[in-house]
């Protein structure tokens, strides 16, 4: 009944712009006479389009609210239920107020509807078991599951097993020699078998290798893949010679994630499946500080994986905004909301050109991360908020990956992984500003939709000549990356999923970095290595610009077919002042994993979070 509804507005609303005095602005009032509270809402939902009980309630009262005016339809009836719906139109002589039309009206309702994230993506603080630092030595631990990390020796990865190890074999009656034995078992790095025992202090044994490899989130990751089989119970890590405690628990937590929060009815086995351990142990480790700081980092990941995740009508502008200001306001950080108006006050052009040609509006998130003390440091982590990008009139066609522009948003979803981990750990003297320009990329006939051949003015009165609808991400970041340095920083890094042409030069698996500045790449490859993340720099031929030159404008959005990854940072480093180090990070390869392999499940991979955060925390 509510489509028919909403259909009928447009059309009384669309025969009342058109005729008579000028009307700057559509004052919608809804009044429903429903049967119950939840009936109310429900019908708030249709009309609105969020996923939001709570927030359809607020949204219903908002409405009711609405100045009264003369109905503009008849009642429709049905078995139960009456709706009215009326429309009150407001002369106005200023030109200002004429540009409200029906798309402000839909921006300004879903906003009310917005309030509050789904809680399908909503930051969680704990991901995974509860994990736990115990005094208790292996040999003597009882439980369900006893994990031990075997170095290998060799081509062939024979097992080594530490005085514990074999401690613990013969209390098992030599169980576990037997099954290397029997199973051939290699300790090569990744390599992991479960089998049970009977009749003894624990039930089963996990056997993870570690290779002759120095031990890393891999080895946590094999960990994670092998007790995500059980259901329920405890587990125990025995200690192993060096292996970093904190890299291993964020490989564990990382390789348990499993996303399964929109299986419906129609997968009645999900609540069954297993869902790995209640608890896990580790056992003969000394610092819980590293146990803590692997839960935040490894909650952050997860943020930034299932926000990738979730559809676009799920994560769209404004959800995408309601989940950063609650993660924000749960975990101390500051934030700024800028609606559209404000954004436009600031002269962000280029920004809110991508913007018009959806219905959903756009949205400027700033959050802030204050240590307290002295700042020595300030910093600016930009993210590309596509919340999905059907490349505009330059529409992606067959083979363009269309079905998985949800991931779009993927640098934005890094940047609130990186400040709610970041926040949870508190690094001292660095002010860390996380900015957010979000929106769609989409095709309509609104007015200010973005075509090709428009010229457009950017913050800092630079014209662009747009001659690629689907090369939007750089427009919306440009204005990002201005907002950002007027906040003083002085370092600024910005992550998106840029170009198809990063992903053809490096790969699935490669981030791709340009910067400015030798001091912050170093130190930008050193945070890669030491969480794992592979990173590469590229350069930034200045002569490659000439392909970006226009004759009617400042420059162009795009160059030629060649070295479309390097002019796509050329044309960011334009709006990079000279006195700011600048990094830029292309993740349209490892944003997204096509298939599970170690910490990585199928979907979003939270890439670069790892990084940004050690970098935050430790340059």
């Amino acid at each position: 009944m509510m489509h028919y509804c909403w259909g009928y507005f447009s059309t009384s609303c669309s025969r009342n712009w058109k005729c008579g005095s000028a009307f700057a602005r559509g004052i919608l009032r809804l009044s429903l006479l429903f049967d119950s509270q939840e009936n109310v809402a429900m019908a708030s939902l249709r009309l609105i389009g969020t996923g939001h009980l709570a927030s359809a309630v607020r949204a219903q009262w908002a409405l009711r609210g609405a100045q009264e005016a003369a109905p503009q339809a008849k009642p429709i009836q049905t078995q139960r239920r009456i709706a009215s719906l009326t429309v009150a139109a407001v002369s106005a002589s200023a030109v200002s107020r004429r540009r409200s039309s029906r798309r402000q009206d839909l921006v300004t309702l879903r906003a009310v509807a917005t309030e509050a994230p789904p809680d399908t993506i909503r930051f969680r603080e704990t991901v995974g078991p509860a994990i736990s630092v115990s005094e208790t030595s292996a040999e003597e631990w009882t439980g369900d599951t006893l994990v031990l990390l075997l170095p290998g020796e060799g081509d062939d990865n024979i097992p080594i097993l530490s005085t514990v190890a074999k401690s613990i074999d013969e209390a098992l009656g030599g169980a576990i020699g037997s099954y290397i034995k029997e199973e051939s078992f290699e300790a090569k790095a990744g390599a992991a078998a479960m089998f049970p025992v009977f009749g003894k202090a624990v039930k089963r044994v996990v056997l993870v290798g570690l290779g002759d490899k120095e031990p890393s989130r891999e080895a946590g990751a094999a960990i994670g893949g092998a007790i995500k089989r059980l259901k329920g119970g405890s587990v125990g890590v025995a200690h192993a010679e060096g292996v970093e405690a904190q890299a291993l628990v964020e490989g564990l937590l990382l390789g348990l994630h499993a996303d399964k929060r929109f299986q419906g009815t129609k997968t009645p086995e999900k609540d069954k499946a297993p869902k790995g351990p209640e608890k896990v142990e580790m056992l003969g480790y000394s610092s819980a500080e590293d146990i803590e700081k692997a839960g935040a980092i490894a909650a952050g990941v997860v943020f930034a994986r299932e926000l990738v995740n979730a559809p676009a009508n799920i994560v769209d502008p404004l959800n995408l905004t309601a989940a950063a200001a609650d993660m924000a306001q749960r975990l101390g950080l500051s934030s700024k909301i800028l609606d559209e108006k404000e954004c436009e006050a600031m002269g962000m052009g280029s920004f809110l050109a991508v913007s018009r040609a959806s219905n959903l509006g756009a949205r400027l998130i700033h959050l802030t991360y204050s240590p307290g003390g002295e700042v020595k440091r300030k910093l600016g982590i930009v993210g590309k908020g596509l919340t999905f990008d059907s490349g505009g009139y330059n529409l992606k066609g067959a083979g363009s990956m269309i079905e998985l522009m949800k991931f779009d948003m993927g640098g934005s979803a890094s940047t609130l992984g990186a400040a709610a981990a970041i926040a949870q750990l508190k690094p001292k003297d660095v002010e860390v500003h996380f900015v957010i320009a979000t929106c769609e990329n989409m095709v309509s006939g609104n007015s200010g939709a973005l075509r090709p051949g428009d010229i457009i003015t950017a913050m800092d009165g630079t014209t662009i000549e747009v001659n690629n609808t689907d090369a939007e991400g750089r427009l919306t970041l440009a204005d990002a990356l201005l907002y950002c340095q007027q906040q003083g920083v002085t370092e600024v890094i910005d992550i998106a999923t840029l170009t198809g042409a990063c992903m053809v030069a490096l790969g699935k698996d490669i981030t791709g970095m340009w910067s400015n500045s030798d001091e912050l790449a170093a130190s930008l490859d050193a945070a890669s290595k030491s969480t794992d993340e592979k990173l590469w720099r590229m350069p930034l031929e200045d002569g490659y610009f000439e392909g970006l030159k226009s004759d009617f404008a400042d420059m162009k959005n795009t160059g030629p077919r060649f070295g479309g990854a390097i002019t796509a940072a050329l044309f960011l480093q334009k709006f990079i002042q000279k006195e700011v180090n600048w990094a830029h990070l292309d993740i349209a390869g490892p944003a997204w994993a096509e298939k599970a392999k170690g910490i990585y499940g199928v979907g979003g991979t939270g890439a670069m979070v790892r990084t940004l955060t050690n970098f935050a925390c430790k340059a």
